[in-house]
């Protein structure tokens, strides 16, 4: 089972980067499953989600990379016995830190899980987000197999160069995309960003 983590900080375009590549992956009819983390009691995402004629599972009231670690590998497992999905999107919260979110996914006890992370970059608000949070973006990148600067259609030449520059300083050998995602025709498959999918 391949697993894809979705990851950058709220607002980055994580849930439009989901709803894409999961329309994209179901007609090229590939079975496929989603996971949701939110924070809070009640799920928002989901219902968005389930518009891409896949399966959503959401995990509610903590953060992956900790208080639901035990969830998550309970949910894989149940995915891959009961609907053995061929990729299953996963969204992390905005907060969750990926060396414990990988920590968590050891403890499946199926078959191993293929694993590709990629991060989302929001080139509007890159400069404060770096300037207050810079740890949790530098993990969330060097987690990554790939990186996508998102907002491309809204983001400024300006904006996307400093995006691209500020990834090529931390992972110069992750291969960097821009990308409208929100767009009804992206341009960006996953499959071209992940060629292992294909």
């Amino acid at each position: 089972m391949r697993l894809v983590v979705i990851s950058g900080f709220l607002g980055s375009g994580k849930t439009t980067a989901m709803l894409c590549f999961a329309r994209e992956l179901t007609q090229a009819k590939r079975k496929v499953a989603l996971i949701v983390n939110e924070i809070g009691e009640i799920g928002i995402d989901n219902v968005v989600l389930q518009q891409a004629g896949a399966n959503v599972w959401e995990l509610l009231g903590g953060c992956i990379c900790c208080t639901l670690a035990g969830t998550l590998s309970t949910t894989l497992e149940m995915l891959a016995t009961e609907y053995n999905p061929d990729i299953v999107l996963m969204e992390p919260s905005g907060a969750s830190l990926p060396d414990a979110v990988k920590s968590g996914l050891r403890h499946v006890k199926q078959a191993p899980i293929e694993v590709s992370w990629l991060t989302l970059v929001d080139p509007l608000r890159l400069e404060e987000l770096v300037a207050v949070l810079e740890p949790l973006m530098e993990a969330h990148l060097r987690a990554a197999d790939a990186a996508i600067i998102t907002k491309a259609a809204v983001a400024t030449s300006e904006q996307l160069a400093a995006a691209r520059s500020w990834v090529a300083g931390l992972r110069p050998d992750v291969p960097c995309f821009c990308a409208d995602l929100a767009s009804h025709e992206p341009q960006l498959p996953l499959r071209a960003i992940l060629p292992c999918l294909s």
